[in-house]
């Protein structure tokens, strides 16, 4: 198979790792499965937060699929929404270089963990790379990358606030364990964080400050209940 994702479970981290053996665009198959497995987070509360493992390809110099169906933007599309959306705590675990494809897909995750030595190619359109690359790196880095397309060097990205952490090169997946151990083991405390950070985005600052003290209240009482 050209390209396939898995799944496994790390304590409370659900661990989603995409492999391909030739770059370019990601299948529609793959994307769909990729959608299923995010949509499910909203039944398991026993998930704190999930890691999106994106390796490069196993033979990047190989043969690219030039042609990409609407079905399968579409796909991509539908897959980097619901990334964006997610119910948890989500990274990016980035293994080494990052190719265009796998672009959207690590700017969809709002955390970053990548390779030290890594190359970001530049990206090219598909699954809303304008919107995310607004969302996600500052504008005069955003339109450097985007009209000189030339790639970035993950220290680069690093220094713009764009990865949380550097790791060495073989080591990325146990330094993302290792930090994102640290977050919320309760999915509902981190559903709710997340729940305001994503309305802040539209929200008064008096309506936030309403919402603040909201979730403040169910966490004590939720606090009382268990100590009952």
């Amino acid at each position: 198979m050209p390209a396939s994702l898995s799944t496994d479970r790390i304590d409370q981290l659900l661990v989603i790792s995409v492999t391909r053996t030739h770059p370019g665009a990601l299948p529609e198959t793959l994307c769909a499965a990729g959608l299923e497995v995010i949509e499910t987070l909203q039944s398991q509360s026993d998930i704190g937060a999930v890691l999106l493992v994106l390796s490069p390809p196993a033979d990047a110099a190989g043969p690219a699929d030039a042609s990409v169906s609407q079905s399968a933007l579409q796909a991509l599309d539908s897959w980097v929404e619901a990334l964006a959306h997610a119910a948890r705590p989500l990274i990016a675990v980035l293994e080494g270089d990052v190719d265009a494809a796998l672009t959207p897909l690590a700017l969809a995750c709002p955390m970053r963990i990548a390779a030290q030595h890594g190359q970001w190619q530049a990206p090219q359109p598909g699954g809303g790379i304008s919107t995310l690359l607004a969302d996600a790196l500052p504008p005069a880095l955003a339109h450097e990358w985007l009209l000189r397309r030339a790639p970035l060097s993950a220290q680069r990205l690093h220094a713009a606030g764009v990865i949380n952490l550097l790791a060495a090169e073989g080591q990325v997946l146990q330094a993302a364990i290792d930090w994102a151990g640290e977050f919320p083991a309760d999915a509902q405390e981190g559903e709710a964080l997340l729940g305001l950070m994503a309305s802040a985005r539209t929200a008064t600052l008096a309506e936030q400050q309403a919402a603040e003290r909201r979730a403040l209240q169910r966490a004590q009482i939720a606090a009382l209940r268990s100590a009952e």
